[in-house]
């Protein structure tokens, strides 16, 4: 499905954007988060990866 459909479809639409965690505590913190994100059904979701030239490969 394109983001064009879904905004065609409802109203009013929201989503959520994650960053990749820095460490390992995070990727744990960021799976929590994300678990009790999705309850709220968000249209859809986006990573933001390397912004600024930071790469985090190893908890991607």
């Amino acid at each position: 499905m394109k983001l064009t459909d879904i905004f065609n479809i409802a109203e009013k639409t929201f989503s959520f954007e994650f960053f990749p965690p820095r460490d390992q505590i995070a990727a744990v913190d960021l799976g929590i988060n994300i678990g009790q994100l999705l309850r709220l059904s968000p249209a859809f979701v986006s990573v933001t990866y390397g912004a600024g030239g930071i790469y985090t490969v190893e908890y991607v």
